[in-house]
Formats: C-alpha cells, structure tokens, sequence
C-alpha cells in the first residue's frame, strides 16, 4: 500500500499531556508539561543539522523540522490538538499490582496483572465492567488476530512468563512451549500477521539467566523458529508490525533503542536495521504502529513522568504523549474506530496504584 507524504510545519514535536486524577508531582503546575528529568527535545537537531540531514536525502532518528516529510499514509498528524485524555481505570484490590498486555478484543480492553495476582481482566471503555477472564495466569502480554467486532470471537494469543509458554484461545493445551527441546526463557511480547505468524520476543536475564535473547517466528500451525538472535546482554522487549507487513520493529530495552527488519515473502527477516536511538534511562518497551505508519515507543525509565514517544516510518519525532505514571509496559489501539490509544501505566509493586489511561487520536491502528 503507497503512503502519502505531507510536510509538517511545526519545529517541535506536538506533545500532549494526560493528567492523572492526582494533584500533577511536586513542583509541576497543574497542567505543564513534566519533563521528568529527561530532555527529549534536546535530542532534536539545530537547523543546520536538519538542513544537511535533508540534503542528504535521509533523515536522523530525532529529526522533526520545518519541511520535514512525514510518512502518513494520508491520515495527517496523529496527536489532537487540545485533545482530551484521562484516566480509563485506577488499581485493583490487592497488592503487587501491575498492568500489562493491553490489546482491544470485540467491544473491551484486555489486560494483564502480572505482578501476582494472575490476573486477565477485560474492562469496558468508560472503565466500568471489570471482569477476571481465564486463564488466570500472569499473561505478560496478549495479541489478537485481526479487528474483531463482536458477536464474532477473537482469536487471542498471549505470553506466560510465569510458565514461559504462549498460549491461543480454543487450545487446551499451550500453542507453543520452546524450541529446540529447550523451553522459553520468558516470553514477552508479540504480533500476530494477517496470515497468522506470530513474532514473539523472549527476553534473557528473568527465569532462565545466561539464555540469550530472541525474536522467535511462529507458523500459524505452531511451528517455532528464531527469527533473530541478540546476546543476553540485550533484552528484547516490544515488537509490531508495520501497516503493510513488511516491516518489523523491536524495541531492545537495555540498548535504548528501537531496530527494525524487512519481512521477506516467506516471513523469514531480513537484516536489521536502525530505527531510533534514545536518551540513556529511557528504557524503550513496548511498541504499536498506527495505520499512518507511525511508531509509538514506550518507556519504562525509573524517574516520573512516563512517556509515549511519536516517531514517522522514517525515524523522525513527531509527537510525545506525557503520563504521569511509571513504567509505561504497555499500550494498545481500541475503540469502534480503532483511534483509541490505551496505556497502562504504574506499577503497585512499588507503592503506587497502576493505571488504565487512554486518549482520542487522529489516525487508527491495529489492536
């Protein structure tokens, strides 16, 4: 599918900022935008070096200036101006709470409590409705098969980390264990083709230490291979896939950064690529692609507030959500209309209360 191109104007990234029901941290104003100790715009280049990266017909991982071309499929910027965005759901009973694989199913939003309840929890948009689902197990993440609109099921996938298997809904048994007799280290996140292969990072350093890290290839019959192999040293963390399927990105959380491959006709990867570079303590993790093209990275970096980084197909910032909460581990396109972004954010493990947040954007994207 071509994509369109259009200029866009402003110097700066549009940042948006959700404000949580809490009063903002000490020392912001209600309001402002919280930098959390990190410049991101800092990392943005002056004009000249925008103006050579022109020139030079290509552009840096941070490029967002006057005249810039942004990939967009005709959809124009993704971020609202003055949009309105806010708090879905706050916490559940309990303690070690923590929110993870947010995916859209039919008419409701899918997440994960993986910080020990095992718990799988749908909620209704407004944020009424909480019900547990099964299995109830720490699903650290859920992928589903398409855009399902109800009554029709969804096929919905999800990583175990607990167990380390992947399992698929309407299968008593796991869809998939491990590879090469040995079983996964913990697998993590994951993408599911239009023709049902799966991508599913396997990060090293949790229940297995010394394993390296990997990006694993699943046939829709169940068939495992590795896709893409790294040192353990580098942990493989979120993964999507590009509007047209032809390209695949993976954030690697220690390294911050964000890489991306070709996918050949037969599903196999092509070499990796760069896509985007990050601050040290960004802590890139999980990832999702708008029908635009465009890249949403979020960050799991130790000091508040959370963010939710905007780059075009091309590796320039275009755009930051700023949440009040940290880790951001996961987020994920819902909505009727699929132009629903939904973040889940905080961890109860460290004294907080884990959040739902969620804000109206311009462009869909896949669940």
């Amino acid at each position: 599918m071509g994509a369109t191109a259009y200029a866009c104007a402003a110097k700066k990234p549009t940042i948006v900022v959700i404000e949580d029901e809490a009063a903002p941290p000490s020392g912001s104003d209600s309001g402002s935008t919280f930098d959390g100790g990190f410049d991101f715009d800092a990392a943005i280049p002056d004009d000249a070096a925008s103006d050579a990266a022109a020139d030079a017909g290509k552009s840096t991982s941070d490029a967002a200036t006057d005249g810039a071309v942004v990939a967009d499929g005709g959809f124009g910027h993704p971020l609202p101006d003055g949009g309105t965005a806010g708090v879905v759901y706050n916490g559940l009973l309990g303690e070690n709470i923590f929110f993870d694989g947010v995916v859209w199913v039919g008419d409701k939003v899918l997440f994960s409590d993986v910080g020990g309840n095992d718990g799988r929890y749908t909620v209704n948009p407004d944020g009424t409705g909480i019900l547990n689902q099964p299995p109830f197990e720490q699903a650290v993440g859920n992928a589903v098969a398409g855009f399902v609109v109800p009554p029709a099921p969804a096929t919905i996938y999800s990583t175990f980390a607990a167990t380390g298997v992947i399992r698929k809904t309407g299968m008593a048994v796991p869809f998939a264990t491990g590879f090469g007799g040995q079983p996964f280290n913990q697998p993590n996140d994951l993408v599911v083709h239009s023709n049902g292969t799966l991508y599913v990072t396997d990060p090293s350093g949790y229940a297995r230490d010394g394993l390296p890290s990997r990006v694993y290839r699943i046939t829709s019959g169940g068939v495992v291979s590795v896709a893409k192999e790294y040192p353990a040293s580098e942990k493989v963390n979120g993964v999507a896939l590009s509007p047209d399927e032809k390209t695949l990105y993976v954030s690697i959380t220690d390294g911050n950064k964000v890489v991306k491959f070709g996918v050949k006709p037969d599903n196999t990867l092509d070499v990796e690529q760069p896509f985007v570079t990050l601050p040290a303590g960004s802590d890139p993790d999980a990832l999702a692609v708008d029908d635009g093209g465009n890249v949403y990275i979020t960050g799991t970096r130790a000091v508040a507030p959370g963010f939710v980084l905007i780059y075009n197909a091309a590796g320039a910032k275009i755009g930051q959500i700023t949440v009040p909460k940290i880790p951001i581990v996961s987020v994920g396109f819902g909505g009727a209309d699929r132009k629903v972004l939904f973040i889940a954010a905080g961890n109860g493990n460290a004294g907080g209360v884990p959040s739902l947040y969620s804000i109206r954007l311009n462009v869909p994207g896949a669940p």
